[in-house]
């Protein structure tokens, strides 16, 4: 079943204090996400700038990932590690 709404574009001017509480929001979203796959978040650092056209929101996340994952072995491997041990 294809489902469609009709929507109509829109211009709204924010103020910075508009931008500043949506690229809040959003952030916190990318970091609670981060933090759920197990990634420390040590520090944050976001600008907000405004040229004449639009909002510009950038930044940096100083983050700590733990590099030693456990994954499967494949099963070829366990058969060669267990025949090689035998002998």
């Amino acid at each position: 079943m294809l489902a469609a709404r009709e929507y109509i574009p829109y211009e709204k001017v924010l103020t910075k204090s508009e931008v500043s509480d949506s690229a809040d929001r959003y952030l916190n979203e990318y970091m609670q996400n981060l933090t759920e796959k197990g990634i420390q978040i040590l520090g944050s650092d976001v600008k907000i700038e405004r040229s004449e056209s639009h909002w510009k929101i950038h930044g940096t996340l100083t983050v700590v990932e733990d590099i030693a994952k456990e994954s499967p072995m494949p099963e070829d491997q366990e058969e060669i590690q267990t025949v090689d041990e035998h002998h």
